[in-house]
């Protein structure tokens, strides 16, 4: 069983269903059990007073075992007293990896609804509305396969769900009503004097985060986590969006606001791509400019200006062509100068030492003249033939789909200039 069938046998729509009680003479005891239809059930509380769920006191459970490979699956029977139609939450966590299925069955055996993977997992869940009655859960693994799992019969008022609630990743305004833990205790100004600030918040379905500036300043906002791939979004007071990031850093997210923030309050939105559970850390930090635009240099994104301490290394293309470099998260600029116009072809080469470099190619004013990733049909990386006038140029080696943030792998890429001259 694979994710991709997810929600392949999900039905959404909560029922209200026709369930007369059985008449008296259908009445049996807790020593003969239950059928519905067919198929014979244990009721779940034990008795049948017991397995009445508009009466208990908590939800009705039972830790179930399947071996698995010979169909088996087990029925459990309940009841739905008083007379009154009862919202109800009939729910099993797979456990140890498996993937379970079930059933709502009246109690002449018809099914009245089924569920296999809720909300994105390999656990089920059904949420109807049922009249007065008798019923069957019916539970099984996925294709026969064995089952370790919990069993929760409840209702869907007053009891507490067994399965997490999971969105799907979506992040809804944050008005002055939604509820949300503080960032910081007071002022973030005041807590940002001691340094960074961070929370942790719940991934899915959705979690906010409120803050406030006593005075105005820039902020760099992350929302980062080895669970999952977060995303964010900021909303001042009324909760108007003014800014939003899914993958900045990898698969982190991180907003800069520049200019600075008017003084007010705001909230921080966090969730999951994909709704997927985890934890996701909030930080937020006040914006060095210096630091800003390092991290520009760092990504390969923009030329570091003469006169930074960011190491370039000058390229003499009359002498050796060929370099040798370590690359990791952050990119290995390169600088060269061309004194009559040429053809240059450079190439980056390290896809069978684990790399994936991608080249850029700076005119002196720093605009991209060339980029290239994946040359040809490998992972390789090529630029030109671009035919250069006489000037300074610059080159940023980075390694895709590293960010730069943590501990990177390194790996040993070859970079090659190629120049050709008019021969008079």
């Amino acid at each position: 069983m694979i994710l991709a069938r997810l929600g392949t046998m999900t039905f959404c729509a909560i029922l209200t269903v026709a369930g007369p009680a059985l008449a008296q003479d259908q009445a049996v005891s807790a020593d003969e059990g239950f059928s519905c239809g067919s198929h014979a059930a244990s009721w779940i509380g034990e008795s049948p007073e017991a397995s009445d769920i508009a009466g208990a006191d908590a939800p009705l459970a039972d830790a179930l075992e399947l071996p698995g490979g010979g169909g088996e699956a087990r029925y459990y029977a309940f009841r739905v007293g008083g007379e009154q139609p009862q919202p109800l939450r009939l729910e099993v966590e797979a456990l140890d990896g498996g993937d379970s299925t079930i059933a709502l069955l009246d109690a002449q055996g018809d099914v009245i609804d089924e569920n296999d993977d809720a909300a994105g997992t390999l656990s089920s869940r059904i949420e109807p509305t049922l009249n007065p009655g008798e019923y069957c859960l019916r539970v099984r693994g996925w294709a026969d396969e064995a089952l370790n799992a919990t069993v929760q019969i409840g209702r869907a008022a007053d009891h507490a769900p067994l399965l997490a609630e999971r969105g799907d990743g979506s992040i809804a305004a944050c008005t002055p009503d939604t509820q949300a833990l503080d960032l910081a205790d007071g002022p973030l100004n005041a807590a940002l004097a001691g340094g960074d600030v961070a929370a942790a918040a719940p991934a899915s379905p959705v979690s906010y985060l409120r803050f406030t500036l006593s005075e105005p300043a820039a902020l760099t906002l992350r929302a980062g986590s080895d669970d999952v791939d977060p995303k964010m979004a900021l909303f001042d007071a009324e909760g108007r969006q003014i800014g939003e990031n899914d993958d900045a850093d990898g698969l982190n997210a991180r907003l800069d606001m520049i200019p600075a923030l008017p003084a007010g309050q705001y909230c921080i939105g966090v969730a999951s791509f994909g709704g997927d559970e985890g934890e996701i850390e909030v930080s937020a930090r006040l914006l060095d400019e210096g630091e800003y635009l390092a991290r520009e240099w760092r990504a390969g994104t923009m030329v570091p200006p003469a006169g930074s301490d960011y190491p370039v290394t000058q390229v003499d293309l009359a002498g050796v062509r060929q370099h040798a470099l370590l690359l990791g998260g952050e990119a290995k600029w390169f600088s060269f100068r061309v004194d009559r116009a040429s053809v240059m072809i450079i190439g980056a080469y390290g896809s069978l030492a684990g790399a994936d470099p991608a080249l850029a190619l700076f005119s002196a004013r720093g605009e991209v003249l060339a980029e290239n990733d994946d040359h040809g049909s490998g992972l390789d990386a090529r630029v030109g033939p671009v035919l250069l006038e006489p000037g300074q140029y610059h080159v940023a080696v980075t390694n895709t789909g590293a960010s730069g943030e943590g501990a990177t792998p390194v790996r040993p890429v070859s970079l090659v200039f190629d120049q050709f001259v008019r021969v008079e």
